[in-house]
Formats: C-alpha cells, structure tokens, sequence
C-alpha cells in the first residue's frame, strides 16, 4: 500500500512541476564546484511542417527548445540549443539545423543526438552510433528525440541586431519550422546578450 502511495505522490509531483515549469523565463543557476553561472531559457513551441499545394499533409510537433549559456570562471563562455521533439521509431533527425536571422540562414552540425524509444514494458536510450539489436523497431511505440547544437559567436552577434529568428529541422526529409514572436525574440537576446546577474 505504501508503494502505490509513493507511486501517486511522485505522479503528482511530476505533474505539479510540469504545470508551473517557468517557460520562457530566464533561469539562473550557480554550481561553486565545477565555477559555472548556467542560465537558460525554455520555449514549449510547435514545429510546423512545410505547406503544400495540398495544404499541410504532415501533423505538427510539439517541441521544446532549450536555450544555454555557461559562464566559466576562466570567463569562456558556451552558448547551446537544445532541442526536444519526437518522431516514429523508425524515423530520424537529420544531422543539421537551419536557423534563420535578418541577415543570413545559418547551416549547424548537431553535435550531440540521443534518443529514448519507449514501449509499454521499458525505456531504451541510445545515441546515433549504436543500432538497435536486432533493428527490431516494432516493439517500441513511441521516439523522443534530443539534439544539442552550440551556437557560433557570428549567429550570436547577429541575434542581437534581428527581429526574425527561425529554427528549421528535418526529420527524414520533412522539413519542420519554429518561429519566435517578438516577445521571444527579445527574452533570447536578453538571455544571450545583455543579460546581468
């Protein structure tokens, strides 16, 4: 009885913080051991496929973006996007993401992709160089994928002189886009910009 008690409680827990996650707030954190200042911002958007003549033929995905920016005490700095979403087991992300400002489309290498498939029975984690055994896909019943990119110092220049900011990636060949609202636009040149403790 107490196991089903500690089960319900942690659901609770979970949801209870996934309703009041601060989305689209800048978040401070400071870890003395390692000498780091982390803040970073999350975005709960929607990705939108391309539109066809016929219309869009493809449903859109709910995404996560993760903006980062680590401060070193040796003062480097690391700007990152991550970027959550999900797909079909037997489908993939491809290894580059388009982000685009005022002034130039920027082509990134993602430089760290995972994946977590999930059945009713197990969660099974894996990175792009390890196959599935078996390749056997059918078991698992949904995708959520993780890819992690660093922004150069020139896409960063350029974000604090831009009123357009579009992220597109590809899962297989189909193309998905997210674009940032004013308001968004701003809180990420805030965080990646002029932003002071």
């Amino acid at each position: 009885m107490k196991k089903i008690h500690s089960i319900i409680y942690v659901i609770i827990l979970l949801s209870f913080t996934s309703c009041f996650f601060p989305y689209g707030e800048i978040i401070y954190e400071e870890d003395d051991y390692k000498g780091i200042e982390k803040l970073y911002i999350v975005f709960d958007v929607y990705a939108n496929p391309s539109k066809t003549n016929y219309g869009y033929i493809y449903y859109s995905k709910k995404t996560k973006l993760k903006f980062e920016k680590l401060v070193y005490k040796d003062s480097q700095t690391i700007v990152g996007l991550k970027i959550y979403t999900s797909a079909k087991p037997e489908e993939n992300m491809e290894n580059y993401v388009y982000i685009k400002t005022n002034k130039n489309i920027h082509k990134l290498k993602i430089n760290l992709l995972n994946s977590t498939y999930t059945n009713n029975d197990m969660t099974y984690r894996k990175d792009t160089t390890i196959e599935i055994k078996n390749n056997n896909l059918s078991s698992y019943i949904s995708k959520r994928i993780e890819a992690k990119i660093i922004l150069p110092d020139n896409l960063i220049c350029e974000i604090s002189f831009t009123d357009v900011f579009n992220i597109r990636y590809y899962i297989d060949d189909i193309p998905y886009d997210v674009t940032l609202n004013h308001e968004r636009i701003k809180k990420l040149k805030k965080l990646l910009i002029n932003y002071h403790i």
